[in-house]
């Protein structure tokens, strides 16, 4: 009974609309493994988030590890403790990967997000160089410089990653520095 609670609380804040077709949402196996990975450098994801007590929604990247805290924290706000099997369960049926948290904690897991010029402009520099120069370009190129710039390094770094998943990388956070790194 006590796993019921878990998943119905756990769906209150789940929001699952397959009608969102957003061309730049990362592919479900993708999402899906990356929140599976429990290594320390993790995966970043690319998710829709809504605020539900603003109800404001952006699109942005978030480690999964902070995802996956977010998710924890947000269920035991709603009274239940969430366990690895329930939240994957429900990461799972969530092919929209829209996530809905209300307590303050929940939110305050999460990082600062890009706002949408960074993440344009990092999409614009992303396109803009071919395949097999984008792992240099992160290291010392255009890249780094853009991620590496004033005082928004985490949020335009966020930018960067949702720019490398529409490209159908897997970008992940180097656990030492802070830097984006792919799976090769």
């Amino acid at each position: 009974m006590a796993g019921y609670r878990v998943k119905l609380g756990l769906c209150a804040f789940l929001v699952a609309s397959c009608a969102r077709q957003d061309v730049g949402m990362q592919d479900h196996d993708a999402f899906l493994d990356a929140m599976r990975s429990m290594s320390t450098s993790p995966h970043y994801v690319k998710i829709r988030l809504v605020d539900a007590a603003k109800g404001s929604a952006r699109d942005t990247c978030v480690t999964a590890n902070l995802l996956r805290g977010a998710l924890d924290i947000e269920a035991s706000s709603l009274n239940d403790r969430a366990s690895a099997a329930d939240i994957d369960t429900l990461l799972a049926s969530n092919h929209a990967h829209e996530f809905a948290f209300s307590h303050p904690a929940a939110l305050a897991n999460l990082p600062e997000h890009p706002e949408p010029q960074e993440m344009d402009e990092a999409s614009r520099l992303v396109s803009g160089i071919a395949g097999p120069d984008i792992a240099q370009s992160l290291q010392e190129g255009d890249l780094a410089l853009f991620a590496g710039q004033g005082s928004r390094r985490q949020e335009r770094t966020a930018a960067l990653a949702c720019a490398l998943i529409d490209r159908g990388y897997r970008p992940r956070q180097a656990d030492l520095t802070g830097t984006i790194i792919l799976d090769t």
